[in-house]
């Protein structure tokens, strides 16, 4: 569950870096 959650916060991190950049 932990590496699931860790695969969803990373997606996360990219969608918002890519928004921001």
């Amino acid at each position: 569950m932990s590496k699931f959650h860790s695969m969803i916060n990373r997606r996360d991190f990219m969608k918002g870096l890519g928004l921001a950049g």
